[in-house]
């Protein structure tokens, strides 16, 4: 039997994210380079290691402060248990803030037949947020209460499931239960529940022909902050080689998405979005840069979800 390496793989990975300095903005990635962050029942959906390192940045007019983020992650089989683990770090800066964020999801699998499984996953992070209020300018009496430099800390626990096959994928989950609040008078942060909020994603890998896929997906979301939101997806690929397609962010923005293998376990991909808000015409849209990775797993596939590898 072959010996299992897949924690060795999540350790150095974990160990090269420590050495570099990234940028994320959670949310705001193109969904389908990293499931895991949005449902953690998909963590494993795929029987190899798979995992990306991501620079997003929003191009605005006029504008210092603009978001930037980045993201390394990756996630696997423990072994050749049904239980999953999967994991990475991230930096976001926008404004006078900057988040760092570790987090970690873990799933176990209930095999079904004919290559189906049900997937139970939990995902948690821990956020370190620092403010250099010292640098705002403020108008109104009052206001100097922010223009300090504060240091707050955001904890975060998620619930997922997951139907997966060899060609399709349907997903729910609670990507937020705990809510944290900062109050800057006295300094310190309190928890609660967080109100009702969820994902709900779905897709599908469709043959056309010898060597073409037609990927189809969606995901929506809700909660009680923002009004409803649904990606809408239509993805097409070519030998596993070249990928690409159109993708809509209900009231928010359109997208393209592209992408090429540079070799069988390594790709590249670019996601760009140009904003149908009422802040279009100050923005130049936001742009995702996605380096992918794969380490086969098993001979035999088992239950791969069709996203693009």
């Amino acid at each position: 039997m072959r010996k299992p390496y897949i924690l060795t793989v999540l350790v150095t990975m974990f160990l090269f994210a420590s050495a570099i300095q990234l940028n994320a903005q959670g949310f705001r990635h193109y969904w389908l380079n990293n499931q895991s962050l949005y449902n953690p029942g998909m963590t494993g959906a795929n029987e190899d290691v798979v995992g990306s390192v991501i620079y997003n940045q929003e191009q605005v007019l006029n504008f210092p402060g603009a978001p930037k983020t980045g993201l390394i992650q990756a996630n696997g089989r423990l072994g050749y248990s049904n239980s999953s683990l999967g994991g990475g770090v991230s930096f976001e800066e926008y404004g006078v803030l900057k988040d760092y964020t570790a987090f970690m999801f873990y799933s176990y699998a209930v095999p079904l037949k004919k290559d189906r499984r049900l997937q139970f996953g939990v995902g948690a992070d821990f956020s370190l947020i620092q403010e250099n209020g010292s640098s705002l300018t403020t108008t109104f009496a009052g206001d100097d209460i922010y223009k300090l430099n504060t240091t707050g800390y955001n904890v975060n626990v998620s619930l997922g499931a997951a139907y997966v096959t060899k060609r399709f994928y349907a997903g729910f989950s609670v990507p937020k239960i705990v809510h944290n609040a900062y109050d800057y008078a006295e300094g310190r942060n309190s928890y609660s529940l967080e109100p009702f909020n969820f994902n709900l994603m779905a897709g599908y890998d469709l043959s056309v022909g010898k060597h073409f896929h037609f990927m189809p997906s969606f995901m929506i979301r809700s909660d009680n902050q923002e009004r409803f939101n649904a990606d809408l997806n239509l993805n097409f690929k070519y030998k596993d080689v070249v990928w690409f397609g159109p993708y809509y962010r209900v009231n928010a923005a359109f997208g393209f998405t592209l992408g090429v293998s540079i070799t069988k376990y390594l790709k590249l991909s670019y996601a760009g979005e140009m904003q149908q808000t009422a802040f279009r015409n100050a923005s130049y849209g936001n742009h995702e840069l996605m380096l992918g990775f794969k380490i086969p797993r098993f001979n035999k596939r088992i239950a791969q979800s069709p996203r693009y590898f």
